[in-house]
């Protein structure tokens, strides 16, 4: 009888033979080692799966199926065990079981909708209602501000601008939507050198936008917003009775207006500070 020693050793042998048919794309070969490893070790959970991996490649789609519902059942990771069933489902042209199946892949960690439609394991369910539906959930689900009308409250700012107060050159500003339009980012440069840079968003959360001002000169301003009723957003920074408002409103030519407003009662009376144009390049 061979020894416990011996047998530890020719299973780890079994096993690094099977690893390396499976890492070199022998899937016939790495399909009998596997087969033979979970025989003599069949709570090898990481085993199975490359079986049911293997299984699938050779199209033996029954054998796929129970080797990585076997992996799944010992805790292996659901989210690769749930996108191969998916993927062996799709192969089988029955959409309702891949997206059910990939329904709970994405439920165990998130899979990037560009990911999917990029796989060409779902080609041929792609253009199914199932898989479409599916794929407009996920992408409503990764990029949010694509898809709520509330992050572009302030997308009339974008583009690059000249600046005026007063019919007087002020500056120019460039202004751009960042991080998948969750944001947008402003770059000033003012006309005596009073540059400085900003990023504005909006919180879901809240229900209200925020904007960080910085300059080059080391001053830095919070503001938190709100859209009007016309479609402006107005920000207001301070504390206490000394507040600053500040409005931005598209006109009716395309340019944008920037009016700061001060008070110094709590707001029951507001004097203009400056009143900003902004004309397009």
């Amino acid at each position: 009888m061979l020894s416990a020693t011996v047998l530890a050793v020719i299973f780890a042998v079994s096993t690094a033979n099977a690893d390396a048919a499976y890492q070199a794309k022998q899937y016939d070969r790495a399909a009998q080692l596997y087969a033979d490893v979970v025989r003599d070790d069949p709570g090898n959970a990481r085993a199975w799966y490359r079986l049911g991996v293997a299984d699938t490649a050779l199209r033996h789609n029954a054998d796929a199926k129970a080797a990585l519902t076997k992996s799944l059942a010992l805790g292996y990771d659901a989210m690769s065990v749930h996108y191969r069933l998916a993927a062996l489902a799709a192969a089988q042209d029955d959409a309702r079981t891949a997206v059910s199946e990939l329904e709970a892949a994405t439920a165990a960690r998130p899979i990037p909708p560009e990911a999917l439609t990029g796989d060409d394991a779902f080609a041929n369910i792609s253009k199914t209602p199932q898989f479409s539906a599916f794929i407009d959930a996920q992408n409503r689900a990764f990029h949010p501000c694509r898809y709520d009308q509330a992050y572009h409250a302030m997308d009339f700012w974008v583009g690059d601008w000249n600046v005026t107060v007063q019919n007087a050159p002020a500056g120019t500003s460039h202004i751009e939507q960042a991080l998948d339009g969750c944001a947008i980012l402003e770059a000033w440069h003012g006309t005596y050198g009073a540059d400085g840079r900003s990023i504005s968003s909006y919180d879901a959360g809240s229900k209200r936008w925020s904007q960080h001002y910085v300059t080059a000169r080391g001053a830095v301003s919070e503001y938190t917003g709100t859209v009007l009723s016309d479609g402006s957003v107005q920000f207001i920074t301070g504390t206490g009775r000394t507040l600053t408002r500040m409005t931005y409103t598209r006109l009716p030519n395309g340019s944008v207006r920037q009016r700061f407003e001060q008070t110094s009662d709590g707001g029951t009376t507001w004097k203009l500070a400056s009143d900003l144009i902004y004309s397009k390049k």
